[in-house]
């Protein structure tokens, strides 16, 4: 069937259309991405742009990297913030649901910090946690009590992160949150209180599990963004003291551009790809159990 002039010109203004983004996901997008993946199997030198084939080589170096996966279990203390991170952030929506004066107030102020650069509020928390002068250390000293090492004291700068991370996170799936809460059915509600349920049953059995698809895309968001978190852990105190702030993302940068590393491009993007399948596994595992916790209003 031969098409009409005004039929082809319909269908070659709609390919001129999707052309830009095609092509831009094209060179952007897919030849990078298949580029990656030979590289990460390869020996690849930038400069003479010589190509050698290496097999797994790269992928086992990551597997006896003591350093890389240092990093993999500072993410892994990172991700159960997560779930901290989550009760707070209901527990403020809650809180920010009741009909008391000021609420949009305090909604305005828990939400400012989405609104900042997270380099700016990164520098901010800097100064907070700074051992001579942070206020952190200042409000202890008030109180008779000892500073404590925020930022150079192995075993409480990785808490410190996880901290400043709650405290951004909280804003946006506060928002989330508290347009879920309002959501609820008030017949659910209004049932649940005749029948005798106390304020805690009615949170756990009707408030939860309504808002249940919010937490489970606020849980997958954060818990991506957490495992690929880079500015605030490169700016605050770039993976130290002892990499006991290292995520696999600053090291990532870090093996690629770094002359400490000796530039080493190829062993990044094999670590590069194995992050990104961890974070697809994490993801996976979190679909696949979704179905017995999340519930959606049919």
């Amino acid at each position: 069937m031969k098409l009409s002039t005004a039929r082809k010109k319909e269908w070659l203004t709609g390919y001129l259309f999707i052309a830009p983004p095609v092509l831009g996901f094209l060179l952007f997008g897919m030849i990078p991405i298949v580029f990656s993946v030979v590289v990460s199997f390869s020996e690849y030198d930038f400069f003479t742009k010589q190509l050698n084939f290496v097999g797994l080589a790269n992928y086992a170096e990551a597997f006896s990297d003591r350093i890389f996966f240092k990093s993999i279990g500072n993410i892994g203390l990172a991700l159960m913030g997560v779930g901290v991170q989550l009760v707070v952030t209901i527990g403020v929506a809650l809180l920010l649901t009741t009909e008391v004066k000021g609420t949009v107030l305090f909604r305005a102020l828990f939400f400012l910090p989405v609104l900042c650069s997270s380099v700016a509020v990164t520098l901010v928390w800097k100064w907070v946690y700074n051992y001579d002068f942070g206020i952190l250390n200042s409000l202890l000293g008030k109180l008779g009590m000892g500073k404590v090492g925020w930022l150079t004291n192995t075993h409480v700068a990785m808490f410190s992160m996880i901290l400043q991370g709650i405290w951004m996170g909280i804003g946006s799936g506060m928002v989330m949150y508290v347009s879920a809460i309002k959501n609820v059915p008030s017949q659910y509600l209004e049932a649940a209180k005749i029948d005798g349920a106390n304020a805690f049953k009615r949170l756990f059995h009707i408030t939860l599990p309504c808002v249940s698809p919010t937490t489970f895309y606020i849980l997958i968001t954060t818990v991506i963004g957490t495992a690929s978190d880079f500015v605030r852990y490169q700016l605050m105190n770039d993976g130290g003291p002892d990499n006991a702030t290292l995520t696999p993302v600053l090291y990532i940068y870090q093996t690629a551009f770094s002359s400490d590393y000796n530039y080493n491009y190829v062993y990044a993007t094999a670590m590069s790809w194995l992050v990104g399948l961890m974070i697809i596994f994490i993801v996976g595992v979190i679909f696949k159990t979704s179905s017995k916790w999340v519930h959606y209003n049919d």
